[in-house]
């Protein structure tokens, strides 16, 4: 699944890269298709990467184009695979902050829109919003300080989605808002700062998971702080 959706992924932003504004030409189905071709050749050695992901593929990429289609006029532009840099002062030193985002679009009056691509199952709207899946808005908190570069404009007027790429015959796939309701940027933007901020003093502890209740399903220090041994200790006090 990993693979799969690196590829997807990867053959979407070059495309992208390679048309970043204005409308899509004649020849985009031609011209993705080429691109399909030079990243799954790279994999001919694997028989079922061509002979069962190309149908997938082919199902995803009909629907990412009639879905430009749909999206582009003149005045579009898109950028992918954007690193974002912020700076937040942190006593007498600077902590930076970096994301990359999968795709940003700008719009008309400086309205923007971060996406970023799933080939599984994306978080709810509710995950974001309640601070439980963090990426698109830090994204969002280094895009209002113009940590992108994109313009001189501060930019508040931001939404976030996801792209579920599902590459299925009868669900292609989704496109999932999940801007917060009354979604203010600079508030997401102060909690960042005064997250970072509390580790300045010393005896905040780094916690790998705060909230027993909502354990990620993956972590890279679980094992180091021996969570399953303590997990054995743990008491349902619930009732």
């Amino acid at each position: 699944m990993a693979l799969r959706g690196s590829l997807i992924h990867d053959v979407i932003a070059e495309f992208s890269t390679r048309y970043p504004t204005g409308k899509l030409p004649e020849d985009a189905q031609e011209q993705l298709h080429k691109i399909v071709d030079a990243h799954l050749s790279k994999w001919s050695n694997i028989a079922y990467i061509d002979l069962f992901w190309r149908q997938k593929f082919s199902v995803i990429l009909n629907w990412f184009l009639e879905e430009e289609g749909r999206r582009r006029d003149e005045r579009f532009q898109v950028v992918v695979e954007k690193e974002g840099r912020l700076e937040l002062p942190v006593g007498q030193r600077l902590i930076l902050i970096t994301a990359r985002a999968d795709r940003i679009e700008l719009h008309p009056g400086n309205h923007y829109q971060i996406i970023d691509y799933k080939s599984g199952n994306p978080p709810s709207k509710l995950a974001v919003s309640s601070g439980r899946a963090v990426q698109l808005l830090v994204e969002a908190a280094i895009l209002s300080k113009g940590g992108y570069r994109l313009s001189d404009k501060t930019a508040q007027d931001i939404e976030l989605f996801y792209w579920q790429l599902k590459g299925r015959e009868t669900a292609s796939a989704k496109i999932d808002d999940v801007t917060p309701d009354e979604f203010d940027v600079s508030i997401i933007f102060d909690q960042l700062l005064a997250l970072v901020q509390s580790f300045e003093n010393e005896d905040q502890p780094y916690l790998s998971e705060p909230n027993s209740a909502q354990r990620p399903k993956f972590s890279q220090v679980r094992h180091l702080a021996r969570i399953k041994e303590w997990r054995a200790f743990e008491v349902n006090d619930d009732g």
